[in-house]
């Protein structure tokens, strides 16, 4: 596969691009394109890996694996997030339906590939919903505040979907951003997560003259991130933790934030409703929120918005622990749960059977690639969702091939035996998904 030919094909439905420059997952094609590496990255950095002598990393060594591996984590988590995720799974479920619809379907049925074009489009939101005040000084501590409105309809008119903003201000609390929690800010934040806490578990097993000197280094990074009022819409779920717990240190509102994406991106749908029955009659001044705020938020709850349910999520966990302990906080979903009426096992259940039923019907599609994806996903579902503390990334998920910069595809993190897309054929997946796309596209613009 030419890697220049891809980027030219994606370079207009890359919703990503904004942050992942280095790297990016192509959402129409499921396709992983690490673009500033080459296979020599690579295959040095897997080789160190191998090769570390009494647990402990050189600094040559960190260098070269901290240049390769933290991309690939990154951008592996959004094709697990994309595929082995209960709306991962509808996600695909969608795409499937919309490819198909070109194929099979009279004109009755093309709506399937507005409705997934419109799906794609809606995970980055429109700039008009981010908005940055350039003319105010970037200056800490920043503070926050959060908000609710309204999300515009394509004819113009104020639609029935809400949105939860949240309000940073700098430290003469002017307002810096205004930033949605939408979809997009769950998956980065997401991904995020996994790269920074790769990057500190290898940092943390330096030789320790080193670590101390790069540790500074990476907390400088992680705060530059985290403080970039152009880029809020993609850490916003970190803030949200760090504020509602009180808690100073990035590593753990890292870790927190990526327990409770991935809860959100695992909710079965039957459950929303007992959500937003709760906060009906749970939400009220306390949490600064007038009676339209608190009837746009269960409404949207029972629309299964995602960005709502984080929200809703995060409050009430940081009721129900008094210490911010990833440890702590497994123990604190089940009690969590608990108090809105939810018993946790029966919870996992619907799981399960929500993600059966997907995979069922996705694992029957005349799309070959497709079917593929979906049985690898739910596999890495069922792997994920027996494990209560941590995704496992490297080397116990199915994981397909990714094309590099250098146009050659490589392994990365598909080199175990039990691999369920250890061959997978990234090429026909691009030249079977890129047709879907087209289709997707070319009736969306017919669309008046």
């Amino acid at each position: 596969m030419n890697f220049q030919e891809f980027k030219e094909k994606t370079k207009n439905s890359n919703i990503l691009a904004q942050v992942d420059t280095l790297g990016s997952y192509d959402i129409y094609t499921s396709t992983i394109c690490l673009d500033s590496l080459k296979q020599w990255h690579l295959d040095a950095a897997l080789k160190e890996i191998r090769n570390t002598t009494n647990g402990k990393y050189t600094s040559e060594q960190y260098c070269v694996i901290s240049k390769a591996m933290p991309l690939v984590v990154h951008e592996y988590a959004h094709f697990i997030d994309f595929t082995s995720t209960l709306w991962g799974l509808n996600h695909l479920k969608k795409m499937n339906e919309a490819y198909i619809s070109g194929i099979t379907s009279k004109e009755n049925g093309f709506y399937r590939a507005k409705d997934f074009f419109d799906h794609v489009r809606g995970i980055r939101l429109p700039k008009y919903y981010n908005k940055i005040h350039d003319d105010k000084e970037n200056t800490l501590p920043w503070s926050a505040t959060l908000s609710v409105g309204m999300i515009f309809s394509s004819q113009g008119r104020v639609s029935q979907r809400a949105l939860i903003f949240y309000n940073f201000y700098n430290k003469d609390n002017e307002l810096l951003v205004r930033s949605p929690i939408s979809l997009l800010s769950l998956l980065e934040a997401s991904a995020m997560a996994q790269e920074v806490l790769f990057n500190a578990a290898i940092l943390s097993d330096t030789e320790d003259d080193f670590k101390i000197i790069e540790q500074n280094d990476f907390e400088r990074k992680n705060l530059n991130y985290l403080y970039n009022p152009s880029i809020t819409e993609y850490s916003v779920c970190v803030h949200m933790i760090a504020n509602l717990f009180r808690h100073e240190n990035a590593l753990i509102s890292f870790h927190i934030c990526l327990l409770i994406v991935r809860l959100t991106l695992n909710f079965p749908r039957n459950y929303f409703s007992k959500v937003s029955a709760y906060c009906r009659i749970n939400l009220n001044k306390n949490h600064g929120f007038d009676k339209i705020s608190i009837k746009r938020i269960t409404d949207n709850l029972d629309k299964n918005d995602l960005g709502t349910l984080y929200y809703i999520i995060c409050i009430e966990l940081s009721k129900t622990l008094d210490t911010p302990d990833p440890q702590e906080i497994q123990d604190g979903i089940v009690l969590m749960l608990k108090r809105m009426g939810i018993d946790y096992y029966k919870f996992i259940v619907s799981c399960q059977e929500e993600a059966n039923l997907l995979a069922k019907s996705l694992c029957a599609s005349s799309i070959k690639s497709i079917s593929i994806l979906a049985s690898a996903g739910h596999d890495n579902f069922n792997k994920i969702i027996e494990d209560r503390k941590d995704i496992p990334i490297l080397g116990k998920l199915n994981a397909p091939p990714a094309l590099l910069g250098d146009s050659t595809i490589h392994s990365c993190l598909n080199f175990h035996d039990g691999n369920l897309l250890k061959n997978f054929n990234i090429e026909q997946c691009f030249d079977e998904l890129y047709d879907g796309q087209r289709w997707v596209e070319n009736f969306a613009e017919a669309c008046l």
